[in-house]
């Protein structure tokens, strides 16, 4: 069973997954029904779109840095070492610590909202930022996504 403890920051989730051993790191994604991406958007409660852009974006710099390919498909496949997993879990959680601080107060537009999960923002963050319900959040981020100025962040962002 895929079990995220109950944290509520992202700090505290980071801490929970650098604890893990990297046969833990590996053994957790596998079982997680979407791949890496679900394991990062369960552990860092992001969007599934912000989680796919930030395991793209720690699995692009490895490929560059180790000189050999690695993609979500190659993780999620089983054909990498437990210890690039386990990287890939923490280093898109440090990525996520230094998300976009887009949200101001209580006064945030729909569309604000939506790029802020869309970036990496934490969910809980958003709620906690907002004061909105969870389920009223997600129905704004589905209600004002904007993936081409979402797509360009990602695409701009180092």
């Amino acid at each position: 069973m895929n079990m995220v403890p109950q944290v509520t920051t992202t700090k505290d989730a980071l801490a929970w997954v650098t604890a893990m051993t990297d046969a833990d790191a590996a053994a957790f994604v596998a079982s997680a029904v979407g791949g890496i991406t679900s394991a990062v958007s369960d552990i860092y409660d992001v969007h599934s779109f912000a989680a796919q852009c930030l395991v793209g974006r720690v699995c692009e710099r490895m490929s560059a840095g180790r000189g050999f390919d690695i993609d979500a498909e190659v993780i999620d496949a089983g054909r990498c070492k437990n210890g690039d997993v386990h990287h890939v879990l923490i280093e898109a959680g440090r990525l996520v610590l230094r998300a976009p601080r887009v949200l101001r107060g209580d006064r945030n537009p729909d569309a604000e909202i939506a790029y802020a999960a869309g970036t990496g923002t934490p969910i809980r963050e958003i709620v906690t930022m907002t004061g909105f319900r969870r389920l009223d959040i997600l129905a704004t981020i589905t209600y004002a996504w904007d993936e081409q100025r979402i797509t360009n962040y990602w695409l701009s962002a180092d």
